[in-house]
C-alpha cells in the first residue's frame, strides 16, 4: 500500500480482521503518513515510526512485502545505505516481521544497481516497450527520450486542430501546472498511466446501473463515449 492518506489504512485492518493468513500486505518503507497524507522520507527514525504505525493501523504483526518506496536515483540508495534503511529492512526480515523485500523505482540504471547487491526478492518497475524500444532494438533511456507526449511548443500552424486545443489549454494559464504531465515534459516513458483508460473501456458492458455521458461532439477524445456506449 502506498495510498494518498492515512484514512485507508485502519479500513484495511479492520476488514480483514480474522483473515490475515488469506490476505498480502504490501508496505512501503519511505512511505510517511504522520501529515495523514502521503510524504515520503529516508530519515530512517521517521520511517521505523512509520512502519510501526501501518502495522498497527493493519492490525498485524508481519509485512508480506516490504519495499524500499520510490528509490530513483543514486544518491537517494546511497542516503538509504548510509541511514541504515537496507540493515533495518534486513533485520526485520530475519526477525519474520518483513517476509520478502522489494524495491519500487522508475530508474533502470539504478534498479540494476540494487539488484546486483544482492538484497531483493522482488521488484515493481513499470515497463512499457512500445515507448522503450521505440527507434531500435534496444531501449534508450536517455535523458531527453525519458518523456514523451508533451504538447509542442510552439504549436506548427499546420498541426491537426485538436493538438492547437491541447495547446490552448495545457500550455496558458486556464491549464498551465507545473505538475501537469501534459503541460510540460510529458509521459514518463516506463509509465503505464497513458494506457489505463483503455483497459477500463473493455469492461463498460458490466456496468448494470444508468451512466450519463457528456462529451463534446468536437473533442478528440470523443470515442471514449462512443465506444464505451456501443459496448
Amino acid at each position: 500500500m502506498a495510498s494518498s492518506e492515512a484514512k485507508p489504512f485502519a479500513a484495511y485492518g479492520r476488514a480483514i480482521k480474522g483473515m490475515r493468513d488469506k490476505a498480502y500486505f504490501q508496505i512501503h518503507f519511505g512511505a510517511n503518513y504522520e501529515t495523514g497524507v502521503y510524504g515520503w522520507t529516508t530519515d530512517l527514525d521517521t520511517m521505523k515510526r512509520s512502519v510501526d504505525w501501518q502495522l498497527k493501523a493493519l492490525q498485524t504483526d508481519y509485512i508480506d512485502f516490504g519495499f524500499l518506496h520510490c528509490i530513483d536515483e543514486s544518491a537517494d540508495l546511497h542516503e538509504v545505505e548510509k541511514a541504515g534503511v537496507i540493515r533495518y529492512m534486513e533485520e526485520l526480515k530475519g526477525a519474520g516481521v518483513v517476509r520478502h523485500i522489494g524495491l519500487s523505482s522508475h530508474t533502470p540504471l539504478l534498479v540494476n544497481e540494487v539488484l546486483d547487491m544482492g538484497i531483493l526478492d522482488m521488484l515493481m518497475f513499470s515497463i512499457n516497450p512500445a515507448y522503450d524500444y521505440a527507434g531500435g532494438t534496444e531501449p534508450n533511456y536517455a535523458k531527453d527520450s525519458y518523456a514523451v507526449g508533451s504538447v509542442a511548443d510552439p504549436m506548427p500552424e499546420d498541426a491537426p486542430f485538436y493538438f492547437k486545443d491541447y495547446h490552448n489549454y495545457y500550455k496558458t494559464d486556464r491549464g498551465y501546472h507545473a505538475r501537469s504531465l501534459n503541460s510540460n515534459g510529458g509521459w514518463n516513458v516506463t509509465s503505464s498511466l497513458s494506457f489505463l483508460n483503455m483497459p477500463i473501456l473493455q469492461y463498460a458492458d458490466e456496468i448494470r446501473s444508468a451512466v450519463l455521458l457528456i462529451h463534446g461532439e468536437k473533442a478528440h477524445s470523443c470515442y471514449f463515449s462512443k465506444d464505451a456506449e456501443r459496448r
